[in-house]
C-alpha cells in the first residue's frame, strides 16, 4: 500500500488493517495520517515507511521506518 505524500489523506491508521493478512509493505510518510500505529501491524511482517522529523505528522510507533524521501 503506498499513499505516500498523498497530503489529502488525514486521520488514523484504521485497526482493520491488521486483519490484511497479503499487506506486507505501507508507505504513509508524506501524509497528514497521524495517532498510534495498529500494535497488530507491528506483529506482523510488515515493512511501515512514516515521515519522521520537523513538520511530520505526530505519529506513534514502535515499528516504523523514518523514510529518507519523504
Amino acid at each position: 500500500l503506498d499513499v505516500a505524500l498523498n497530503t489529502n489523506l488525514t486521520g488514523s491508521i484504521p485497526a482493520q488493517f491488521e486483519s490484511l493478512a497479503s499487506l506486507r509493505e505501507m508507505y504513509i510518510g508524506g501524509t497528514d495520517i497521524g495517532g498510534t500505529v495498529p500494535s497488530g501491524l507491528c506483529q506482523m511482517q510488515l515493512y511501515l515507511e512514516i515521515s519522521c522529523g520537523d513538520g511530520a505528522t505526530a505519529l506513534t510507533c514502535d515499528c516504523c521506518t523514518c523514510g529518507t524521501n519523504v
